[in-house]
């Protein structure tokens, strides 16, 4: 069974709980004229950047605290230390069953 992915982050200094939900999606989405398949145009890098933006700042939503600017959110982390937190992972599994079902197999082998 698909559950939803949540994953801890932390930003200056505080830590949030960032989930890839249907939100989350749907403001990816919307960056990118309502288009899903422009999205997936896109390279990982981008998507990366743009996801965990978005994320952050729906977390950030939740505890009333205002939004994190695109330039601020730059000058924090490097495409190195997106692909590690694996946030283009999290938007594949959140897209495909086929890819969380996988995922979800790899881990049962260590």
């Amino acid at each position: 069974m698909l559950k939803l992915e949540t994953k801890a982050v932390e930003f200056d200094g505080k830590s949030y709980e960032i989930c890839c939900n249907m939100a989350a999606l749907e403001e990816l989405e919307a960056l990118h004229g309502g288009s899903m398949k422009a999205v997936f145009e896109c390279d990982a890098n981008h998507i990366n950047a743009e996801l965990l933006l978005i994320m952050l700042n729906q977390a950030r939503a939740d505890r009333d605290e205002d939004p994190i600017t695109k330039a601020h959110f730059a000058r924090r982390y490097n495409y190195a230390m997106l692909r590690e937190m694996d946030i283009f992972g999290m938007f594949m599994r959140a897209m495909s069953p086929e890819a969380a079902n996988k995922d979800a197999g790899d881990e049962g082998k260590n």
